[in-house]
């Protein structure tokens, strides 16, 4: 997988709250600050409306006392008037008291009491100036006036102990205010009183509330939001990891879980874990004939059961891998324990069918140090390709050799192209002969490859890797140039030439332009196209038919000759002679090995493909023969031409050349 898919998944399966949490928690911060905010906004107003009313009351006191009473003593009368219950004090220019209101007590050396600093502001909206009894003519500022008064002032009550006031008030905040009367003469103190009713409070309380939900109405939807894409979030990861199929997990799951088992099991060397790939045989064949729906069916209950019979233990894990396979990460202890409890679980599978005939094989992989499951239940799934047809129990461990050959053909894949760009691939020519005269009467051209490294490696190690991975067509490329090249070479120099015969791979004719393709390439080397015969494995003919037979018509137009290669290797179809119009049949060395009792049914196998070839005017070649009782049978029959090691192995065109003469 590579790392951008995986980061993607990653993003994906990742549920990262902590960015909104931490939102949240600055925005409930922010939300708090502005809340007492606007509850100090809501006090200060309020107090200094109820201020400067009493500033007012002060001021029209003072006014009273000026133009009614020209003469201030302590008899100062105020019944009847608006001012009857204000309390007052007022010194004469000796700082004597002269005047002040009942119950009234205040002493000019009392004024300490009151610990209100001479730096303090204030300032009323209304242009109101208060003086307090703390300074010549100095302002507060009334946040600063109610926290002093709160926590210092001895004078300030909170609650009444008049049981009737106390129904109205909640908090006083008292002071005094001095006024200046008669031009100086008497100097009038005047209670400030700034009370705070159970209406301003429960007014408060409403400006609080309002502002709560105001301030938190944003919070709270982004909280609902937060909420809501976590849920649509697993929601989404749900369906991701949805297989819909079995209705389990799917494989991108599996994987993502296994690799965090895998590195755990790592830091612990006495734990340990296997990939299993179990596949059902020839499910293809039971959805054919019991329909597809059915095959769903029938993997669906396979999960089920898997799952419902606890098969798959705790920290283990099992998810459809594709059709009918199934991927399995399980705990390992031993081999034996371990193709026990796969052995359990294809029971259980197998009562999935209802009597219907299935089989199941199982490949395994221990992980050991690996920590990547892809990579593990890649070398399971080999080793359950590699399974022998025979194997009892069908349960094929990978091991030595099957991680050998996957290192060559890493080491083949790697090296390829620069091998042929570097001319390691060599043409090797194997001679074929009359089998009436026994001379030279063609050829076939074999790769090789020369590694400086490997020395010579057999196309039995390369060609399967090179037919998987699609190399094989450069390949054919490189033969059919290679040979056309020697062919008008030898012709140039006057020798005895034969029809040569190279192979073309069934993967070449997925091209649609393939008889013009190495029309072309031969016209490039000048040789002629009746000397180069064009082998197809008989294989190639079960695949797009109308294709392939448009290309070998095309192919004899040009001029060449096609020949099936392997006929009878594998359960060669008569319709194939029928239909394909071919020029040369390449009899399988299988014919001619075995055991001798089946020898004689062999032979007249043989006799009568040949007697059948030669009615339709086609030739017989005779491939891996190495007796001379074989020869003189073929020879005998009326085959055309005899190629193996009867005559002569593979050998360099070097070699092949000195059994060229040259035209006198």
């Amino acid at each position: 997988m590579s790392k951008r898919k995986e980061f993607k998944i990653k993003s994906l399966k990742r549920v990262n709250v902590v960015p909104s949490i931490i939102f949240v928690l600055l925005l409930s911060f922010f939300f708090f600050i502005a809340i007492v905010v606007l509850q100090f906004c809501f006090i200060s107003m309020q107090f200094e409306d109820k201020v400067s009313v009493k500033h007012l009351d002060a001021t029209r006191f003072a006014s009273y006392i000026e133009k009614n009473i020209t003469t201030i003593d302590d008899d100062l009368e105020l019944a009847g008037t608006e001012f009857k219950d204000c309390e007052y004090v007022i010194y004469d220019a000796q700082k004597e008291i002269v005047a002040s209101s009942k119950n009234t007590t205040f002493d000019r050396h009392d004024w300490d009491a009151f610990p209100l600093k001479s730096d303090y502001n204030f300032s009323l909206e209304r242009n109101v100036q208060v003086s307090n009894v703390f300074g010549e003519n100095e302002t507060i500022d009334p946040l600063q006036f109610i926290d002093n008064y709160f926590e210092k002032n001895d004078h300030i009550h909170l609650f009444s102990s008049d049981p009737t006031y106390l129904n109205a008030t909640a908090c006083a905040f008292p002071g005094w205010l001095r006024l200046d009367l008669l031009d100086g003469e008497y100097t009038l103190y005047y209670r400030l009183e700034a009370v705070f009713t159970n209406r301003d409070m429960n007014n408060l309380l409403l400006v609080t509330i309002f502002s709560a939900i105001l301030v938190a109405i944003p919070m709270i939807i982004y909280i609902i939001s937060t909420i809501v894409n976590i849920v649509h979030q697993t929601k989404a990861r749900r369906i991701f990891y949805l297989d819909t199929v079995t209705g389990g997990k799917n494989w991108v799951y599996f994987t993502q879980h296994a690799d965090k088992l895998l590195k755990h099991t790592r830091r612990n060397p006495n734990k340990n874990y296997v990939l299993i790939s179990l596949r059902m045989d020839k499910y293809q064949n039971y959805c054919l004939c019991y329909g597809g729906k059915e095959g769903e069916d029938l993997v669906e209950r396979f999960a089920s059961i898997i799952k419902k019979q606890k098969l798959v233990r705790k920290k283990e894990l099992f998810a459809r891998y594709t059709e009918a396979e199934f991927g399995f990460l399980l705990q390992y202890s031993s081999e034996y324990e371990t193709e026990i409890r796969i052995q359990t679980i294809k029971n259980y599978l197998l009562a999935c069918a209802f009597g219907r005939k299935i089989d199941f094989s199982a490949g395994i992989c221990e992980a050991g140090q690996e920590i990547l499951s892809s990579n593990l239940y890649g070398n399971a799934r080999i080793a359950r390709s590699n399974l022998a047809a025979e194997a009892p129990s069908k349960i094929a461990w990978y091991n030595e050799k099957l991680r050998n050959d996957q290192l060559w053909e890493q080491y083949v894949e790697s090296h390829m192209e620069e091998a042929l760009a570097n001319g390691e691939f060599q043409m090797y020519i194997q001679p074929k002969y009359a089998a009436s005269t026994r001379t030279l009467g063609g050829g076939e051209a074999l790769i090789r490859w020369v590694s400086p490294k490997e020395g010579i490696i057999s196309p039995i190690r390369f060609i399967p890797i090179f037919e998987k991975n699609g190399f094989i067509t450069k390949i054919d490329d490189f033969m059919i140039r290679t040979l056309a090249e020697h062919q008008a070479k030898w012709i140039a120099e006057g020798r005895t030439v034969v029809p040569i015969s190279v192979n073309v791979s069934r993967a070449h004719f997925a091209r649609p332009d393939l008889a013009e393709h190495i029309c072309e390439i031969v016209d490039a080397t000048g040789a002629p196209k009746d000397v180069i015969e064009l082998e197809l494995t008989e294989s190639a003919f079960f695949q797009d038919r109308e294709v392939l037979i448009g290309t070998v018509s095309k192919l004899r137009e040009y001029g060449f000759k096609v020949s099936m290669d392997d006929f009878g290797a594998d359960y060669s179809s008569l319709n194939s002679l029928k239909d394909m119009p071919m020029d040369v049949i390449k009899l399988d060395a299988g014919f001619f090995r075995g055991k001798s009792e089946n020898e004689e049914r062999g032979s007249l196998i043989v006799a009568g493909i040949i007697d059948l070839a030669k009615q339709l005017d086609m030739h017989i070649v005779a491939e891996g023969i190495e007796h001379v009782e074989q020869v003189d049978f073929l020879a005998e029959h009326g085959c055309d031409l005899i190629q193996g090691y009867y005559f002569a192995k593979p050998m360099p065109v070097t070699d092949y050349e000195t059994l060229t003469t040259p035209n006198t």
